[in-house]
């Protein structure tokens, strides 16, 4: 069994879960991108029954039972875990919406969902959100440079040799026995 005492907690919001699941769009693209390095890193994932529920709005609406067998599919092959609400959730979210007006109840039960389960970041697409400070609110739009900045605190032995929007060139380095630094590519 992995122990995932030193993994970072994410919790994503609905937006980049609907974004995934519905095509060809930049953020759809985007959506992929994330799901590919949260996944194949060190992070536990975590979303909400809340999120749930908004995605397969629409599905549900539109019969697609389909799609809807995709996303349960999709959450429980890549572990992301589900959070619901208790007394903690409720009593946060309230302390959200009464400090922070312009945040929406279902954004500050969101919030408080990750809060009171100790995510490190909370991945969304809603800019309003980024006003609450109380935990590392990511836009889809900056999470590259959060990726990119996250892999380099995990991976201090790295040395990007070559970095452009496409692609990046990293060089392991690795000491022997003695100490001297020798290069694995």
């Amino acid at each position: 069994m992995t122990d995932h005492s030193n993994y970072e907690k994410v919790f994503i919001d609905t937006a980049p879960f609907i974004y995934f699941f519905e095509g060809d769009s930049d953020l759809s693209l985007k959506s992929r991108d994330m799901f590919l390095k949260l996944i194949n890193g060190d992070y536990e994932i975590y979303t909400s029954y809340i999120s749930e529920v908004e995605m397969k709005v629409l599905p549900q609406r539109n019969k697609q039972t389909k799609k809807m067998i995709i996303m349960d599919s999709f959450i429980e092959e890549f572990g992301v875990n589900k959070l619901g609400i208790g007394i903690r959730e409720y009593k946060t979210a309230l302390e959200i919406r009464a400090n922070y007006t312009p945040i929406k109840l279902i954004d500050a039960f969101q919030l408080s969902i990750a809060i009171n389960n100790r995510c490190d970041y909370f991945i969304t697409n809603d800019k309003e959100l980024k006003k609450y400070d109380q935990i590392n609110v990511i836009l889809l739009d900056e999470l590259k440079k959060y990726l990119v900045k996250w892999l380099l605190t995990k991976m201090h032995n790295l040395v990007i040799i070559h970095c452009n929007k496409y692609r990046a060139i990293v060089l392991q380095l690795h000491t022997d026995l003695r100490g001297t630094y020798y290069v694995n590519y």
